[in-house]
């Protein structure tokens, strides 16, 4: 994985984004994978993104100070949720010593 991609990924992945995961139901996370790939599918603009997200939803973060975009944003939110769960926990939760 390049660095900026990388440094990228650590900023998108917050212990929230894990929380949520590792925390909820296989079957709810998939939901919320599937329900997000169907929006960013939709083919909203930017314009529109932000709009949705940051005045409708109150999205607390401003993807921009990370030199991401709104889509861009959703995109790296969408690679935790799809990948497998047992990489999420090997990756943010530390084993038992």
């Amino acid at each position: 994985m390049a660095a900026a991609t990388l440094a990228r990924r650590q900023i998108v992945d917050s212990a929230a984004y894990e929380r949520r995961k590792t925390n909820n139901p296989p079957a709810s996370v998939g939901q919320a994978a599937r329900e997000l790939s169907e929006f960013l599918a939709s083919g909203f603009d930017e314009e529109k993104l932000e709009d949705a997200l940051y005045h409708q939803l109150g999205l607390g973060i401003m993807p921009s100070y990370w030199d991401l975009t709104f889509r861009g944003w959703l995109e790296e939110v969408l690679k935790i949720l799809e990948e497998p769960m047992e990489k999420t926990k090997k990756q943010f939760i530390p084993p038992f010593r």
